[in-house]
């Protein structure tokens, strides 16, 4: 997650996509939902900063099942 934040710094949006996408595809089942709510917000800004909205609406979704998750406990 570091990474990405570095790259939302610098503003390389097309490497935080991809970075996103192969950092999704980790995640398991029983990954922290903090830590993928976290990582939706970054990757949606990126997606939204390039105007792939409809992966950034992917990112939002998975932003709000992990809040909703977080909001249980």
């Amino acid at each position: 997650m570091h990474q990405m934040h570095c790259m939302e710094a610098l503003g390389q949006w097309d490497d935080l996509n991809k970075f996103s996408k192969k950092a999704f595809d980790e995640l398991t089942p029983s990954s922290d939902p903090e830590r993928k709510q976290k990582m939706s917000i970054i990757a949606a800004r990126g997606c939204w900063a390039i105007g792939r909205f409809l992966r950034f609406s992917c990112f939002a979704l998975i932003h709000c099942i992990a809040g909703s998750a977080l909001s249980q406990t």
